[in-house]
């Protein structure tokens, strides 16, 4: 059973009368195999699916209407490698997965991918065989493909469901809508409105509006104007969408909204709990949360748990969801070379260009957009920004421009930092500053640069150095002193001083 389940299950949770809900479907498979076809066919065909949606979500989640009246729940999982995390989130939420494989292509890595995921989560699963009315489509094939990857179909003498479909032309996607609803059925999906509420967050992303997050409620009832709570901030719920941009008032079990007013961007793939009126993202839930709430500073910190070459590529990521940039962060190319100035969620703003400013730092944005003053400050300040629709065309060009960045010849090496920690009074055309020395040292002599929020302000050199009121010749990482510079322009406490030293050819 999955933690959500295990949450779900909870004894110390009281139960009330549970009726039944709509069962929530994922669509796993390998890109091009038909996933978005088959969803954007079960749309049009279905009178909840015939209303123009409002909502754009890495991660749908919609409910359709069948001929017979049933209410199903879709999540739609994108189908690129690159997006991995989000396909695991897709299964661990759902009842039961469609694992759409192309008749004509067969089981391939993300087929894989996706099959491993569904065992692990414990739900159903149901097989979709797509393309069969293509001239090269071979039927026996997948299956035999299946049953090795220890996916016996029951005309195999196995017990998982199978379908043959043309997502295209809609041949068998009412037998297969047919069969979520038996396998529903066979489930027994139930769950308490009334009970505390128990929700999954698909996908968040900041927008003018504020923070915004999409909630898929497992238990409970969300209503408007509920508190939530995430790390101690506290907002509360002042709109919920429907994927029809339809405004709601509350949302019940296998609903999915999306929410404003969190009091931050919430993290995708974060479980939240109504605990006395207020809905949290609690770490104690287990590993789920704990791995999804942290996810990006994982990846981060994975980025550096290597020996670092003398110098890393710059870069500062943005993406206009998280889930993209959790996709970003997990398969971006050439990671060992690599140091993340920054991250986020949203437009590139002034905010990130000031930070790339001065230096060689790129800004690299999947899937978002720029207003006028950011790239007016960006030509101005002569920051790069790379924009892209397509995450694998980003990967391309980020691995040639980290190449290029490396052959390129170097005309200095660094030998310390440290950080400004004060500035003294000291006579014309000296400044004496107290410093901590972050790396390397700095020595009596050295030629220094002195960096303002990473631009460079000025050069000079040190005249003498002193530690506890000695005269040294130099100081050392990890230690505090004081040094007295022939800077001729002012110096702040926060200011960077670089210690370098030109290349001789």
């Amino acid at each position: 059973m999955s933690i959500l389940g295990r949450i779900m299950s909870k004894k110390d949770l009281v139960k009330n009368i549970e009726e039944t809900r709509p069962p929530i479907v994922a669509v796993m498979g390998h890109v091009d195999h038909g996933k978005t076809t088959l969803l954007d066919y079960i749309r049009k065909a279905n009178v909840a699916g015939r209303e123009h949606g409002g909502i754009t979500q890495h991660l749908g989640a919609y409910q359709v209407t069948t001929d017979e009246g049933n209410v199903i729940t879709f999540l739609d999982t994108p189908g690129h490698a690159a997006f991995e995390g989000i396909r695991r989130r897709g299964g661990e939420v759902a009842d039961i997965v469609i694992l759409v494989v192309a008749a004509n292509d067969g089981v391939m890595p993300q087929t894989k991918e996706a099959i491993k995921h569904i065992k692990n989560s414990g739900c159903s699963m149901i097989v979709a065989i797509n393309k069969v009315d293509l001239a090269d489509a071979n039927i026996d094939h997948v299956k035999q493909q299946l049953a090795e990857n220890d996916v016996l179909v029951e005309s195999y003498g196995g017990d998982v469901v199978s379908v043959e479909i043309s997502a295209k032309t809609g041949l068998g996607v009412p037998q297969l809508l047919e069969m979520i609803g038996l396998v529903s059925e066979m489930k027994e999906l139930k769950s308490d409105p009334k009970a505390p509420v128990v929700a999954f967050c698909l996908e968040s992303r900041l927008d003018k509006a504020g923070p915004l997050g999409s909630l898929l409620v497992k238990r409970g009832t969300l209503r408007q104007g509920m508190d939530i709570n995430i790390g101690g901030s506290v907002g509360r719920i002042r709109a919920m969408r429907n994927e029809r941009n339809e405004i709601v008032k509350e949302a019940s079990p296998s609903q999915s909204v999306e929410i404003t007013g969190f009091p931050q961007v919430p993290t995708a793939g974060t479980i939240f709990i109504e605990e006395n009126g207020v809905l949290s993202n609690s770490e104690q839930i287990g590993a789920l949360t704990v791995r999804h709430n942290s996810i990006e500073k994982q990846n981060v910190q994975d980025l550096f748990n290597y020996s670092k070459p003398d110098k890393l590529y710059p870069v500062i990521l943005k993406a206009d969801v998280a889930g993209s940039m959790e996709a970003l962060l997990s398969n971006i190319p050439e990671r060992e070379k690599i140091e993340i100035i920054d991250q986020g969620v949203g437009d590139v703003n002034d905010a990130d260009i000031l930070k790339a400013r001065g230096t060689s730092t790129v800004i690299y944005a999947f899937n978002t957009g720029m207003n006028g003053e950011a790239r007016r400050l960006a030509r101005d300040e002569k920051v790069t920004v790379k924009e892209y629709k397509i995450i694998y065309k980003l990967f391309e060009d980020f691995e040639k421009d980290v190449e290029e960045y490396f052959t390129l010849a170097p005309t200095e090496t660094i030998s310390g930092r440290a950080t400004i920690l004060k500035v003294f009074a000291a006579t014309t055309g000296t400044k004496i500053a107290g410093i901590k020395v972050t790396e390397g040292v700095i020595a009596v002599g050295a030629t220094i640069r002195i960096l303002r929020e990473g631009k460079e302000i000025g050069k000079g050199k040190v005249l003498t150095a002193k530690k506890l009121k000695e005269d040294v010749a130099r100081i050392s990482a990890g230690q505090e002193g004081g040094v007295t510079t022939d800077l001729d322009f002012d110096i702040a406490e926060g200011d960077q001083v670089e210690y370098f030293k030109p290349i001789v050819k």
